[in-house]
């Protein structure tokens, strides 16, 4: 299982994973995120959501992830 937020000011997937990351995870959202920084620009879940409307969930995230390192 995976929570995750696109940042556009980072243009970083910032992610919590269920478990240890294990190589091939990291590399597909690497991928992911190469594909929406050079083709998208921005990935949004539904057309209201904005960057600063995520942010709060984006800092979530990269709170968990540094507590589970």
């Amino acid at each position: 299982m995976i929570r995750a937020r696109y940042d556009p000011g980072t243009e970083r997937i910032e992610h919590w994973l269920f478990g240890a990351p294990i190589q091939v995870v990291l590399r597909r959202i690497q991928e992911v995120e190469a594909f929406i920084r050079e083709d998208l620009g921005d990935f949004r879940s539904f057309s209201l959501d904005s960057p600063t409307s995520r942010q709060k969930r984006i800092d979530a995230l990269n709170a968990a992830e540094e507590g589970s390192s």
